[in-house]
């Protein structure tokens, strides 16, 4: 059977996480699992959660440059390409 635990339960079990209380420690006590407490820990630290943001929308930001740059570069080619395609027709005659 599996127990609901209440916004202000988590909290108070994040904090004895903060504290030092050690993951096992509460798995123990609390008879949840660490990846429920790790869960737990993302959604209640903001610090935590906006770190990762900011890498996501960093990250976000790079793809959005690289998506730009590989567009470039196949217009180019395809220039390229349409130039050669030219320049091979025009030595066959």
């Amino acid at each position: 059977m599996t127990k609901r635990h209440s916004e202000s339960e988590k909290r108070a079990i994040i904090r004895q996480l903060k504290l030092g209380t050690s993951i096992e420690d509460i798995c123990n006590e609390q008879m949840i699992s660490p990846q429920t407490i790790q869960r737990w820990n993302l959604e209640f630290d903001p610090d935590r959660r906006r770190k990762l943001h900011n890498e996501l929308t960093s990250l976000n930001k790079k793809y959005a440059v690289l998506k730009e740059l590989l567009i470039e570069k196949e217009l180019e080619l395809e220039k390229l390409r349409s130039a050669l395609a030219e320049k091979c027709s025009a030595d066959t005659y």
